[in-house]
């Protein structure tokens, strides 16, 4: 005969894994994907290229974009906790 403990033990493993599935994407946040490069981030955040600092040049370029949530959405921490965001560039990518 099967026991109850021999049985829970596959059924809570076959419940953790169902919720694994679901879980959220971390390599992006709104509209914004790890990967994009600097041109693509710029169109998504509305801001100019011109806009991106220079750290370093050479040997590599390095670059930094700066965004900030549209004030509407900043009104309110409990909307969104993200005040500003820094998207970091390495020769352009």
């Amino acid at each position: 005969m099967i026991s109850a403990r021999s049985l829970a033990i596959p059924i809570f493993c076959a419940l953790l894994s169902a919720h694994l599935s679901y879980a959220q994407d971390h390599s992006t946040y709104r509209e914004f994907q790890f990967g994009l490069n600097l041109p693509a981030i710029a169109k998504l955040a509305d801001l100019s290229l011109s806009e991106a600092k220079v750290l370093h040049q050479r040997p590599a370029l390095i670059q930094e974009l700066t965004w900030q949530p549209p004030s509407s959405l900043r009104s309110s921490p409990q909307a969104d906790p993200v005040w500003n965001t820094i998207f970091s560039f390495y020769n352009g990518d």
